[in-house]
């Protein structure tokens, strides 16, 4: 029983820091996302975007369309990754109740 606790605390931990790590690359894809839209903004607003017209004006567009995407594909991903944090948190509490159960029957095994 001590030894299936053991294991349970492990694979909590191990839980614990693979959601950690999600939550660091949630904050890492938002920053790249935010940085991404105010290249857009500061862009657009330039007098010289601005000026473009016709072939060049349709590039840039399309470029910004571009950016655009990448920024709606790094929060949707952002968005998932904090889905799998609450999954790995939850797991995480399934193992330490599993560990604290475990201790608790090795001990009145034990007493016996």
């Amino acid at each position: 029983m001590e030894t299936q606790a053991a294991t349970s605390d492990f694979s909590a931990q191990l839980a614990l820091n693979r959601a950690r790590e999600k939550r660091a690359l949630i904050e890492q894809l938002n920053k790249e996302a935010d940085a991404i839209e105010q290249n857009i903004k500061t862009e657009s607003e330039n007098p010289e975007y601005v000026a473009l017209e016709r072939q060049e004006k349709y590039e840039a567009d399309r470029e910004k369309r571009e950016a655009e995407k990448i920024v709606e594909s790094k929060r949707q991903q952002a968005k998932q990754e904090a889905v799998d944090v609450e999954e790995g948190e939850k797991t995480a509490k399934h193992f330490v109740s599993e560990a604290a159960n475990s201790r608790l029957v090795a001990d009145k095994i034990r007493a016996i």
